[in-house]
């Protein structure tokens, strides 16, 4: 009968008939009936199984496991291995004739104290040759162990995986952007970015852009931009290799955009809200502790004001528009940086 435990452990209990087999024996000893033993083998999972200990039993002895009853058993061994912290320990115990005797082994596998236990329990019988009839239930393949290796192996060592190591990354640099002004613009971009290096790898950044635009010279006047946004980043899942990661990102930009006008009668200037979200490609390559980084991507302003001057007369007016922003914002970025730590 075998069970699953809880615990674990796989316990198989059968039972074993020995007789003397390929020995030259007494006639008294050929004719006697042979001797049935009840034998317990409580392991935990991945240990050999009770076949694994009959085999190594016939290393010593002539042993065969066949089906054999219960009934008017005389002699009772039972086998149990545990693990214990940094050793594996095994004990066997023989029951014969009221008398018990109890051994105990310790060591580094699972396969080298059974393989003890099969050699004191060979000797502890002291037949010269066994035939051992049982029963044992077949074990789902899930949990059955490899076939025994002719020679013990030591377990191999359970890979450990290495941390997920962050740094942080302060960049700063130039950023571009079409949508701010009537031409594109350059301005100053800075980032405070805290990422991973190795697989699972992803981002999260906190930027900030500032840009002043040329002059934009109109019949009506002349006009000058300024935004000044705060940007959220987020990067999911970015591909490494060694010192290069790449990958798609989302991000927000929250800020103001204002408009002021000179060289005209009435100059004024206006300030709008700036909400625009995207996606960037994101790139980067570290340089020991220094990295060069870079990203380019649309992004989509939910806000579109227009700006324009109004000229005035006796009995008339006309609006001159001179900037809107279109519904896409390219947006690039090139920067420089520190990783800390340097890892």
């Amino acid at each position: 009968m075998t069970m699953l435990y809880p615990s674990g452990k796989v316990r198989a209990e059968v039972l074993a008939v020995l007789v003397l087999l390929g020995y030259p024996a007494p006639a008294a000893a050929e004719e006697s009936e042979p001797i049935p033993v009840a034998v317990v083998f409580d392991v935990p999972e991945g240990c050999p199984t009770l076949r694994d200990l009959v085999a190594r039993l016939s290393d010593r002895v002539p042993v065969v496991l066949r089906h054999g009853s219960a009934a008017d058993v005389e002699v009772r061994v039972e086998a149990h291995v545990e693990e214990t912290e940094g050793a594996i320990v095994g004990q066997v115990i023989l029951e014969r004739g009221g008398a018990t005797t109890e051994r105990e082994v310790t060591g580094d596998t699972c396969e080298e104290v059974v393989t003890a236990l099969a050699v004191i329990t060979a000797v502890s019988l002291d037949v010269p040759g066994l035939e051992m009839q049982g029963r044992e239930e077949t074990l789902p393949p899930a949990v059955l162990p490899a076939p025994p290796s002719p020679t013990p192996v030591e377990a191999a060592p359970r890979p450990v995986s290495a941390p997920v190591r962050a740094s942080v990354e302060l960049r700063a640099g130039v950023g571009v952007k079409t949508a701010v002004a009537p031409d594109a613009e350059v301005g100053f971009h800075s980032q405070v970015r805290l990422g991973t290096a190795r697989a699972p790898a992803y981002a999260v950044a906190i930027g900030f852009t500032g840009l002043t635009s040329d002059s934009f010279p109109t019949r009506a006047g002349t006009a000058r931009f300024r935004v000044r946004t705060g940007e959220l980043r987020g990067c999911p899942w970015l591909w490494s290799r060694g010192p290069v990661q790449a990958g798609p990102c989302a991000s927000l930009e929250l800020g103001t955009l204002r408009a002021t006008g000179y060289a005209t009668e009435s100059a004024a200037s206006q300030t709008t809200l700036w909400l625009a979200p995207g996606v960037v490609a994101d790139w980067r390559v570290r340089l020991g502790p220094l990295l060069l980084a870079a990203a380019v991507g649309p992004g989509f302003p939910l806000v579109r004001d227009r700006f324009y001057f109004e000229l005035k007369g006796d009995g008339w007016s006309e609006r001159v528009l001179v900037h809107q922003p279109p519904p896409v914002d390219w947006r690039a970025e090139m920067l420089v940086g520190v990783a800390i730590p340097n890892k």
